[in-house]
């Protein structure tokens, strides 16, 4: 008779032996090696079959445009899809393509949209660059609070950049103020 603990470590072992994820692992070693183009060869089917991890690697093949494979259009099309299932580094990547207007049009609201998702997720860089943006108004409104506590988020989550910008913000709030309304 079958037990639930064997049932369920014949179930990961078939999951960890599938092909999809032995592609999924070719193309993570093709990466690492710098073989774009065999990444983006193992990656393709995976993504088009909705693995949302493929997807965010093949948009950062096609953003890092390594190997000859330059294509800001195809990175953003790849981050979106693996950003809509939640992948806090594809809404991140997304958020700064179009801050900078690569691939898609420079769109400020669109880049806190994307950066708000992540950094509600505790992805610090978003964290970081969400404070910048309220505290400059770029694509949010113009709120030095929320500045002040998405950076303080980015510097706990160990962003270092988000230590030194404190200084840069120009509040008057104390520490204090701010994690009671965390």
């Amino acid at each position: 008779m079958l037990t639930i603990w064997s049932i369920a470590s014949l179930l990961c072992l078939s999951i960890t032996t599938s092909p999809s994820w032995a592609g999924f692992q070719e193309g993570l070693t093709a990466l690492e090696e710098g073989n774009y183009t065999k990444a983006v060869s193992l990656f393709t089917p995976l993504a088009e079959d909705g693995n949302f991890k493929a997807q965010f690697n093949l948009g950062l093949c096609y953003h890092k445009g390594k190997g000859g494979l330059n294509d800001p259009q195809r990175a953003a099309m790849w981050y979106r899809l693996a950003a809509g299932k939640g992948d806090p580094r594809a809404q991140y990547n997304l958020g700064l393509m179009y801050m900078k207007g690569a691939g898609v049009g420079e769109d400020y609201s669109q880049a806190g949209r994307w950066f708000l998702q992540a950094a509600q997720q505790g992805y610090a860089r978003a964290q970081y660059n969400l404070s910048i943006m309220y505290n400059e108004g770029l694509g949010r409104p113009l709120n030095y609070s929320k500045a002040m506590q998405w950076n303080f988020r980015a510097k706990r989550n160990g962003f270092v950049k988000g230590k030194n910008n404190l200084d840069h913000l120009g509040f008057t709030r104390t520490l204090a103020d701010f994690y009671k309304s965390d």
